[in-house]
């Protein structure tokens, strides 16, 4: 806003690239400015279709569209497992999607693995500690002022 551009614009461009970073939300104003809706209200309950929450993987499928159309070379079912991998976070599930392309089915695979096997581990029971009455008494104390350790 400290450009010019109106808060419903702001609004847009963070809905638009799903709150994933400022400078992608900078480079939605410049690219869209010039659309007709620009500056109208966003409609009622925030962002409409273009943020819709959650789906069934309990991922923000805006932030999953958005990552898809600006990296380009992800599928959409690669993208939403990064994107629960890495607790929603866009940059992190953009730099992980990097850093695992030489296998990256593989690493959805383990993944996918990893969480069903989470998933179905019973938790385990706590037991309560005894950790006796919580009597105590300071018997000494031990304090250092100063830089000369034999102070």
């Amino acid at each position: 806003m400290d450009m010019g551009f109106t808060m419903n614009g702001c609004k847009r461009a963070l809905t638009a690239v799903g709150g994933s970073n400022v400078e992608a939300a900078m480079n939605w104003v410049f690219e869209h400015s010039t659309d007709p809706d620009f500056n109208d209200p966003l409609p009622e309950g925030g962002a409409g279709a273009q943020e819709s929450p959650s789906s069934d993987s309990g991922v923000d499928e805006g932030v999953v569209m958005s990552l898809v159309e600006n990296l380009g070379c992800f599928t959409v079912d690669q993208v939403r497992a990064a994107v629960k991998h890495c607790a929603g976070a866009a940059d992190r599930a953009a730099d992980w999607l990097f850093s695992h392309m030489d296998d990256l089915d593989g690493a959805i695979a383990a993944l996918e693995s990893s969480a069903a096997a989470s998933a179905s581990s019973e938790p385990k029971t706590k037991t309560p500690l005894d950790d006796g009455e919580g009597k105590y008494s300071l018997v000494g104390l031990v304090s250092h002022i100063g830089k000369n350790t034999g102070s």
